[in-house]
């Protein structure tokens, strides 16, 4: 990753947005304009979205979880993900958008305990550390 920031950047100079947003620098949610959160990642303002129900992010633009413990997604390009729910994993940012690495494989994101409608009628919707602050995961 730390021989590809200084690329991603570039790119995003650019215009080529691998994220979609000012791209202002910063450190903090703080530092960046209103409906936009810090990808502390990249150090650039990046539109905020909802990583559950992709809702935020414009066509070409997944929302993907910025970190375990964020309330919040960013918009990230979406291009080059080609596993799906259930399939091993590397790292999160090898899984489809609403979904996290966890375990070795990808698992879909939920809203909590007791939350219908986003795991499938096999699976429950479990709090995990450090998840347990807004997320779950799909679990059998």
């Amino acid at each position: 990753m730390s021989r590809l920031l200084p690329l991603m950047l570039l790119l995003a100079a650019a215009g080529c947005g691998l994220e979609q947003g000012s791209g202002s620098p910063c450190t903090i949610d703080g530092e960046c304009t209103g409906g936009e959160a810090c990808d502390v990642g990249l150090g650039l303002c990046v539109v905020a979205c909802d990583p559950i129900e992709g809702a935020g992010c414009e066509e070409g633009f997944g929302c993907r979880l910025r970190t375990v413990d964020s309330v919040a997604g960013v918009c990230r390009l979406d291009e080059g993900i080609t596993l799906g729910p259930g399939d091993a994993c590397g790292g999160t940012a090898d899984c489809p958008f609403g979904t996290i690495c966890g375990g070795g494989r990808c698992v879909r994101l939920c809203d909590g305990p007791g939350e219908m409608g986003v795991c499938p009628a096999s699976e429950d919707c479990v709090n995990v550390d450090p998840l347990a602050a807004r997320y779950g995961v799909c679990l059998r």
